[in-house]
């Protein structure tokens, strides 16, 4: 994105793609482990049909590592700008550390630089990227910190539930009275709808603000998880409860992601802190969900589904809480 565009739909995309892989890698996958022996024979594979699966999804991924080599690196210092079209000279060191101070003083960092130079009114160009890429953090030390490390707790219980709803639904349809073609059919709505989902949200991410996205869409996992709660032993309600649950989990990542920026403004260590707040989550709560599972029963992932939803909910009304009072 450039300029004041939103990087929420590219967020979005990227995040699409995610879910479009998970809905067709075991599709892939499947489809090659019962591949006839005859198709695999003359390659001396036949018995080896796990491999042949994962080498295919890996070759599926070569063009996009041999397209990404022709892509321009950003630059590796975020203080680093490219020449201004109205200036022939690039920006030392000290011209950069100039033009923030009068960005600081209150004027735009171009003005600074053209009132030093005696270029008042003939410039003309934008600000150089350098007073652009890395806005001032917002809000005090507490808030940014209460904004950043509730973001990362949102993203730990949302990764986990998301990663324990598409872990267990076909362990917990199948232990239902569902048969095996429709735990399949369950878990695959789940994650086709988390994929539609993540595609819709590319476009509804550029006409709604992310604390309007995020909110509908946390209410909405809230309720679909009680559904099956209802009546466990409804296979229709799961039905209905584990599609929304797909489409209402799809944006929560990346708009997740975009509201804390919006807040506050996201460093490297905040990005940091959120992915690992998400892989702890994936972690923990899945293998947590298994041990209860074990010992209680398989209904024990809807008490776990819907106690990461509350936590989900109280979160993300916490953060609205402390960012408005950061924005206003």
């Amino acid at each position: 994105p450039e300029g004041d565009e939103s990087p929420d739909p590219y967020l979005q995309a990227l995040h699409f793609f995610f879910a479009f892989g998970a809905f067709f890698s075991p599709l892939i996958v499947g489809g090659l482990l019962g591949a006839p022996r005859a198709l695999l024979g003359p390659f001396g594979l036949e018995g080896e049909p796990v491999a042949v699966a994962f080498a295919a999804i890996g070759l599926l991924c070569l063009p996009s590592a041999v397209w990404a080599l022709w892509l321009p690196s950003p630059p590796s210092d975020p203080w680093e700008a490219p020449p201004s079209p109205s200036h022939s000279h690039s920006h030392s060191p000290v011209e950069i550390e100039e033009e923030i101070g009068g960005d600081c003083a209150g004027g735009s960092a171009a003005e600074g630089k053209e009132a030093r130079e005696g270029l008042g009114g003939g410039g003309g160009g934008a600000p150089p990227a350098a007073a652009v890429r890395s806005p001032r953090p917002r809000g005090s030390l507490l808030e940014r910190r209460a904004v950043v490390l509730g973001t990362a707790l949102f993203l730990f219980a949302y990764v986990g539930c998301e990663m324990t709803a598409g872990g267990y639904l076909y362990a917990y349809t199948s232990q239902t009275g569902g048969s095996h073609r429709t735990a399949v059919g369950v878990n695959t709505a789940f994650w086709g709808l988390l994929a539609l989902g993540r595609f819709s949200a590319i476009f509804t991410s550029s006409r709604l603000p992310p604390r309007t996205l995020l909110g509908a869409h946390v209410l909405l996992a809230f309720v679909s998880v009680l559904l099956p709660l209802a009546s466990p032993d409804s296979i229709a309600l799961l039905w209905v409860g584990a599609s929304l649950y797909g489409l209402a989990l799809a944006p929560c990542f990346p708009t997740a992601f975009t509201l804390a920026e919006q807040y506050v403004g996201v460093d490297a260590g905040g990005a940091s802190l959120f992915v690992a707040g998400a892989s702890i989550g994936e972690m923990t709560i899945p293998l947590a969900t298994g041990v209860l599972v074990e010992t209680h029963g398989v209904r024990s992932l809807l008490y776990i589904l819907t106690a990461g939803n509350l936590a989900m909910m109280l979160v993300y009304a916490l953060l609205v809480k402390v960012g408005e009072s950061i924005v206003r």
